[in-house]
């Protein structure tokens, strides 16, 4: 994989903060993003459609066929710019715990945050979205190793170091398939 496809993969960067450890890089798929990156995509979010992984677009279009008009995806876009805009959102369903959507830190919670929480915790019930994860396990475990591989390539703990000014004891990459190049830093 050459460094382009992996930039286009795009990732999120978020900090682990353990104590006692060699540094470690764990690199993953997450369910909660792959959740709010398809409710954020079939609400025809903008920048999810720069994405070019057109094969997974298109089984995210014929699976989710009887959801494009789930309340979620009519509230996200009606909402999407007053609470989740851009990196807020990536912020905000880090919070919860699937499948329940238990709320795993503290999270402002106003009125119209918890209305989104019942709707894309309905979608993801609804949908079952976990079977659409599960069914897609090898396309994430092939984004995974193939950006592994890539990142071996170079001292990426370095340059997260120098780049932010923070050291940790181990950092996390999740990758999205639909984010656009760049992706967020949480």
């Amino acid at each position: 994989m050459n460094l382009r496809t992996f930039i286009t993969i795009s990732l999120i960067l978020v900090f682990s903060f353990s104590f006692g450890q060699t540094k470690k890089l764990k690199i993953y798929t997450d369910e909660r993003i792959e959740l709010l990156n398809v409710i954020q995509y079939l609400s025809d979010y903008p920048i999810l459609n720069q994405s070019e992984n057109l094969e997974y677009k298109k089984e995210i279009d014929l699976y989710f066929k009887d959801f494009k008009n789930h309340n979620a995806i009519v509230l996200n876009r009606k909402v999407y710019r007053e609470f989740l805009g851009f990196d807020r959102a990536v912020n905000y369903i880090l919070h919860y715990d699937l499948p329940k959507f238990d709320l795993n830190s503290e999270f402002d919670s106003k009125d119209s945050i918890n209305l989104i929480r019942n709707e894309f915790k309905d979608f993801y019930e609804k949908s079952n979205f976990k079977h659409f994860f599960e069914n897609h396990s090898k396309f994430y475990k092939k984004i995974n190793k193939s950006t592994k591989k890539e990142l071996n390539k170079y001292n990426i703990i370095s340059i997260l170091e120098s780049h932010y000014g923070i050291k940790n004891n181990s950092y996390s990459i999740i990758l999205a398939a639909l984010l656009h190049n760049g992706g967020y830093e949480v």
